[in-house]
């Protein structure tokens, strides 16, 4: 799908965001799948099909584990090389390190970037924040 302007891939992404009603799950409703979905919606791709199916949170961190760690995992799936967050457009997936620990990926809307927490609520933070950004593969 081409998106022709910033301001359509805006209106594509917030409606993107908006309509999101499946509740947080492993398995198959987790940030992850989120980001994968966004993707597969914009540049027809397939990446939602190729992810596990992690029951349980160490189930997911195993498979991240098993691909050499986030950047790697996100880097093989998207097959293009992370760039800077200050260099995230709208519509890149971005990288967010949580408290505890935790990472997620999450989607760029500008300032901020948005992710799906545990309890399925979708939670801004400052993209500069992100550890790195994978640009969006779209259509002028």
């Amino acid at each position: 799908m081409g998106m022709g302007s910033a301001n359509a891939l805006a209106i594509e992404l917030g409606l993107y965001l908006s309509q999101r009603t499946q509740p947080f799950d492993w398995a198959t409703a987790n940030c992850v799948h989120h980001a994968a979905g966004w993707v597969d919606h914009i540049e027809g791709s397939r990446l939602l099909a190729a992810l596990p199916e992690p029951a349980t949170a160490r189930a997911a961190m195993r498979a991240v584990v098993h691909h050499g760690g986030w950047v790697a995992a996100v880097t093989h799936a998207l097959g293009r090389e992370p760039v800077a967050p200050a260099l995230a457009r709208l519509g890149d997936v971005v990288l967010l390190r949580l408290g505890g620990g935790a990472h997620a990926l999450g989607l760029c809307a500008g300032r901020t970037t948005a992710y799906i927490d545990a309890a399925g609520a979708c939670v801004h933070l400052p993209t500069l924040d992100g550890l790195v950004a994978w640009h969006l593969q779209v259509a002028a």
